[in-house]
């Protein structure tokens, strides 16, 4: 079901449970209609969520635009813990987070719904050891599975070069 029906669904009873993610937790949580029972966060913490991938043909005919994108994506991860208010409002905004009502009858609102998720949450543009090793064994569970039909190697499929450019770190 699409992630705006998973609250809905779980309010009224048509679920007992839902697989969700941020603001969307935080909203159920914040009304008292749902509880966080297993948080993927704790049991994996600094799991690699956000990902940028390109083609290997984008990457050889559009570096500079690669570069580009990462630079505001690195400038946007420093806004968020720099200016953490502020990115609330945005986020909220962007997501069209709506206040919500407490359990306790209290009007909770939208950015203070995101500074609830972003408790569980962070943000790096880095690819750490722990992060290849994390994606190898992604990749590993997938050939297992049939998803993939050949080996891969993370470091065969993850170029941190671009990144390095953009952000001005050590590759």
């Amino acid at each position: 079901m699409p992630p705006g029906n998973m609250n809905a669904a779980l309010d009224t009873g048509v679920v007992n449970a839902v697989f969700e993610w941020e603001p969307f937790i935080s909203q159920s949580v914040l009304r008292g209609t749902g509880r966080v029972v297993f948080d993927v966060n704790e049991a994996l913490p600094h799991y690699p969520w956000y990902v940028i991938a390109a083609t290997r043909k984008t990457v050889s005919a559009r570096p500079d635009d690669i570069v580009r994108l990462l630079r505001a994506h690195h400038k946007a991860i420093a806004f968020l813990h720099d200016h953490p208010e502020e990115a609330d409002k945005i986020i909220a905004e962007a997501f069209k987070l709506q206040s919500v009502k407490s359990a306790e009858g209290k009007i909770v609102p939208a950015e203070a719904i995101v500074a609830e998720a972003r408790k569980r949450l962070g943000w790096s543009d880095a690819i750490e050891c722990s992060d290849r090793a994390f994606i190898q064994r992604l990749m590993d569970y997938s050939l297992a599975l049939g998803f993939l039909s050949k080996p891969l190697k993370a470091d065969d499929v993850i170029d941190t070069g671009l990144w390095a450019r953009a952000t001005g770190a050590q590759n």
